[in-house]
């Protein structure tokens, strides 16, 4: 487990692909599990093609929806800090909903949100821009922020 080498004064606004607040959330079903690799909460995540009932980061088309941080199976113990659901585990999508996310670029309020059809990663632009290698989701940005920060993004 790696030592912890930062003090923050404040606490952190979330985590990658926790809830954000208490509003509704709807799910993707009948839930999926985790296929080849895992998944990265905070990411999208698609149907896989070859495994019905399991979901990758990756994909064609539109996601599903965002995986949301809900550790539903057992964490390793040489993780020291993970946001990886492993493979076979349950995952639950978020459709719609409220969620906080991080970027690796800026992002602000009110621009669309793009999902990386490679790793599912998630950005931030214009709607109806083109990101090379993305696809526009219906998510929206709901606070600007800058790379690697969380920020709250809304589909409803």
């Amino acid at each position: 487990m790696p030592f912890q080498k930062v003090v923050n004064l404040y606490p952190a606004p979330g985590i990658n692909g926790q809830q954000a607040g208490l509003g509704s959330v709807a799910y993707a079903l009948p839930v999926p599990v985790a296929g080849e690799g895992g998944i990265v909460t905070g990411h999208a995540c698609w149907d896989d093609p070859e495994n019905p009932g399991r979901v990758l980061n990756k994909g064609t088309g539109a996601p599903l929806g965002i995986a949301l941080r809900v550790q539903t199976g057992i964490i390793p113990c040489n993780e020291g800090d993970t946001v990886t659901i492993l493979e076979g585990h349950s995952v639950a999508v978020v459709a719609k909903g409220d969620l906080l996310v991080t970027s690796e670029a800026e992002v602000t309020a009110g621009q669309k949100i793009f999902a990386s059809l490679t790793d599912g990663s998630l950005s931030g632009a214009a709607a109806g821009a083109t990101v090379d290698g993305s696809v526009e989701t219906g998510w929206t940005v709901r606070e600007s922020a800058a790379a690697g920060e969380i920020f709250h993004i809304s589909n409803w």
